[in-house]
This record gives C-alpha cells, structure tokens and sequence, in this order.
C-alpha cells in the first residue's frame, strides 16, 4: 500500500514539475491559453523499471520451441510486455546537461555501456526482427540491457547512495511537517497567505547561469523580507528547493507564508514574480505562478486538493493539500539532482516567525477576525479610526477597518 500511494505521489510531483517547467501559451479560438505538457512522465517509468530488476526481474524475452509443432517462438514476460516499447523513447530524450538520480541514471549508463546512446542512434526494432548493423536479435540487445542494469543495481556505491537519498528525503519531509504544524499552531498563526511560484531563467540566458548565480539571486530574492516597506515584508515563513532540468536548467521552487494582507493572492504572487524577473535577476528571470485562479480548479478537480491561497487553521482540507505541496518539494530529487561540485544545498526552509503580541483592538473591526493575521504588519502605523484608502493603496477587504499597505496591490494578471 505505501509503494502504491508513493508512485502516485511520485506521478503528481512530476505533473506538477511538467506544469511548472513544460508549458506554452497557445491562441485558441480567440482565447489565450496555457498548454501543459506531460514530457517528464517517462522519467516514473524509467524509475520503475529499473527498481523492478532491481527486485528481482531478469527475464524479457525467451525463444523456446511450440510443443507440437516444435517451431521457434519468442515468448514475452511481463518485464518486456510493460516497457519494450518504451525504450526507443526513453533513448530519445536523453540529455548530456541533466543529472539524473541513481535508478535513472543506472538505465543511461548501462545503455552507454552497450553503445546504445553515443554518436549513432540506436533503435529497437520488432522483438522478432535482428540488428542488422551487429547481427545481433533486439530481444538479446533488450536482456542484454536487463542484465548489465542488474550488475549496477547489484554495487555497493549504488545501494549507499540510493539510501542516503532516501534518508536525507524523509528527514526533510518530518522536518516539513512539523514546520507547517508549528506555523498553525496556537504560537503560530490563525491563518496565512500561501504563494507557490518557480523562479527560472531565460531560454537566451540559461546556458550562461551558474549554480553560483542560482544561490546569489536567491540570497539577493529573501534580503528584501527586512526591508519593511517592500513587496517582500509580508514574507514572513518559507521553503525553497533548487532544482535543475533537462531543458530549463536552474530554477527555484519556492512556497512563500505571507501574512494576510489580500485576498488577491494571484496578484499577489505575479508581483513577487516581477521583482524575480527585473530586480533580482535584472531582466534575465521567468516565473511560473502556481496560485492562478484556472490552476487552483484543476487542482481541486484533479489532484489532490488545493493548498495555496488563504489557508486557516481549521481548515483541514488545504491544510492537508498544503502538507503534499510541501512533500513535492523534495519528491522531485527522486528523478533529477543537482549537478554541482562541492557542499552546495538544494534544500532549505526559513525559521517559524514568534507570534507577536496582540495589540489594542481597533475600533470598528469586524467580530471574530483573527488579530495574528490581520493588525500585526510590523512597522506599520495602526490607527483607530477607519482609514481613509489612496487610489494606490489596498486593505484587507474582509474587515471593515484596515491599515493601508506598504505596496500597493496590483490587479490580478496572467503570466505572459
């Protein structure tokens, strides 16, 4: 049952990925639409592959005799029957520039021992059909394969580093849970504001960014959270995975705890998103933002519920959607890893902000709003009478008394 719900978890993270990483905007009957393509899916099925031989499956195809007749056949097990087909593709989209975790990286490297992937593309034919070019039957190239792939499974440098894999996975997602848990906690806070977004770069810029760069841009991205009259102050809580794929290269997932300082949580994150793109990295940056409104339905359609926007403390059912977003952070090294030299950390997660004490009650406010949410914007004049709002400022609109913003909210707007 856990290998079950964890291949389907695997399946949504890397949805999730393709969603992030792998789209375009398309002009359909006069409507601007987001396609999101399923291109990393192949790398679930790589994965389970190799873990099938590595638990035990050798045998692909066999060539036996009928009973009767006493004609050759070839008979096809289950091993062959699932992924025979597949492999050409797989072959396909292999990338020099992608660094690959230990069950993926396992099937490359035992394709380029057998000369499978190098300057002449190699290709499967029919299991009855022959190489022509090394007179040599597909099914024994596909055994073949099985085997040297069980050899590598079979080292010890591959089963310590798959377990550490495993170790540093499910210590970061403990230490994940009990940082949500502590945020909604009574030392916490009643409620939060939820962005998810991916920082990435340019196709023109990619092949020049370092991993250098990648942690300097995110350094100089969470600075601003001192600033008080920045964008970036409602952060107070976050996590941040670098990540690195085979054709975006570099990019970072972040998930941002915000205060409650709007309910336009899209417009919200699209500006946190334009402060990636033009401050951080000064006109080289793309974003991706996960809290659209059109995304937001599909997630509560089709997977597992959603988990940004305005989260309360009560509510179990994002709270709980929030928890499998927070997984997915880390689920991703399960296929790719970073490629870098020395100590670098592809992980990393800010500490619970104190809850601060609560102030006089304003005049006016709304019956039962949470003050640990709404009055507590430090540095921030907070004044009795309702104050009077500026075509530029914005409140929280819930309440009939506010405090004006140190940046205005801009109206909700898609990604370009």
């Amino acid at each position: 049952m856990n290998e079950i719900l964890e291949d389907q978890e695997a399946l949504e993270a890397l949805s999730r990925l393709d969603e992030r990483l792998n789209h375009e905007r398309v002009v359909h009957d006069g409507e601007l639409r987001t396609l999101v393509h399923a291109s990393s899916r192949y790398l679930f099925y790589i994965d389970q592959f190799v873990r099938e031989i590595e638990q035990g499956a050798r045998l692909g195809f066999v060539e036996e005799l009928t009973p009767y007749a006493k004609k050759k056949r070839i008979r096809t097990f289950p091993l062959a029957k699932k992924y025979y087909r597949k492999l050409n593709d797989w072959l396909g989209r292999y990338s020099e520039r992608a660094s690959y975790s230990t069950h993926i990286e396992a099937f490359y490297d035992a394709c380029k021992e057998l000369g499978l992937i190098g300057k002449n593309r190699f290709g499967f034919g029919e299991p009855g059909d022959t190489d022509i070019d090394n007179d040599i039957p597909y099914t024994s190239w596909f055994n073949e394969l099985v085997m040297k792939i069980h050899e590598r499974c079979s080292r010890r440098e591959f089963k310590e580093r798959e377990r550490l894999r495993r170790v540093r996975e499910k210590e970061q997602i403990r230490r994940l849970e009990e940082f949500e848990a502590e945020l909604f906690s009574l030392r916490g806070r009643s409620r939060w504001l939820v962005l998810s977004l991916t920082m990435e770069y340019r196709a023109e810029y990619r092949r020049w960014i370092t991993i250098d760069d990648v942690q300097k841009h995110r350094d100089k991205f969470f600075e601003k959270r001192r600033s008080k009259r920045h964008l970036m102050s409602c952060v107070k809580a976050y996590v941040w995975a670098m990540e690195e794929g085979e054709k975006t290269g570099f990019h970072l997932h972040v998930l941002l705890f915000c205060e409650c300082v709007t309910r336009d949580d899209e417009g919200l994150a699209h500006q946190i998103g334009n402060y990636w793109n033009e401050e951080v990295t000064e006109g080289k940056g793309k974003f991706w933002n996960s809290n659209q409104e059109w995304l937001k339905s599909r997630y509560a359609k089709h997977g597992h519920g959603v988990g940004v926007g305005q989260i309360d403390r009560t509510n179990d059912g994002m709270r709980e959607a929030l928890r499998v977003n927070l997984r997915y952070v880390v689920k991703a090294e399960q296929f790719f890893q970073i490629r870098c030299d020395g100590n670098v950390r592809s992980f990393g997660m800010s500490g619970v902000p104190k809850r601060l004490k609560d102030g006089r009650p304003r005049k006016g406010g709304a019956v039962g709003v949470e003050k640990d949410c709404d009055g507590q914007f430090e540095g921030m004049q907070q004044e009795d009478d309702v104050v009077r709002q500026q075509a530029a400022d914005a409140t929280c609109h819930w309440r009939k008394s506010g405090v004006p913003l140190p940046f205005p909210i801009e109206a909700t707007v898609s990604v370009d």
